[in-house]
């Protein structure tokens, strides 16, 4: 039981530096979006029935994360795509109209906070200690696998002990008895 128990501690400080680590692991965000609508007019006193169709859809794509030093950075990307169609149909015909617009957009952004990254120790102070926390784990994990280890020893060797002195015993009575 003690053996498991230091066991867990390890495998328990070893999630603690992963976690720990997880503060620089960059984000990665995906969106999109999809848009259609249809508008129908009727004009009745001068005939003339209007439709318009716009379908537009946008995608957009970002990556964001912290450095040690203590620098933000973000890399985002967009692009968007509007197509409006008109339609009139009056007495000498049908009118169409179709505009479509496109744009796109890339921003970088790095910031460095005033004070955060003046020492690099201050910012990887979590990971170092459960660096640590996690060596001293292995340490104990190590020392009770000894102990176990020692202490079969141990137990064995006095059972042998037992065996042998019960041996005497025995030997000793049946002399005392011829």
């Amino acid at each position: 039981p003690a053996l498991a128990s230091y066991q867990y501690e390890v495998e328990s400080a070893e999630s603690s530096v992963t976690a720990a680590r997880g503060r620089f692991d960059p984000n990665l965000s995906l969106t999109g979006t999809s848009f259609k609508y249809q508008d129908t007019n009727y004009d009745q006193e001068f005939g003339i029935q209007s439709t318009n169709d716009v379908d537009w859809w946008s995608a957009n794509t970002s990556l964001s994360g912290d450095v040690f030093t203590g620098t933000n950075y973000s890399l985002s990307s967009s692009m968007s795509v509007i197509t409006n169609s008109a339609y009139e149909s009056e007495f000498f015909g049908k009118t169409e109209m179709t505009d479509d617009l496109f744009s796109s957009g890339l921003d970088l952004s790095i910031s460095q906070n005033l004070l955060e990254g003046l020492k690099t120790s201050y910012n990887m102070q979590n990971i170092t200690r459960a660096v640590g926390s996690f060596e001293a784990a292995e340490v104990g994990l190590k020392s009770q696998r000894q102990q176990t280890l020692s202490d079969a020893s141990n137990a064995y060797w006095m059972w042998v002990y037992q065996v042998e002195l019960q041996q005497i015993k025995q030997a000793s009575v049946e002399v005392s008895e011829e």
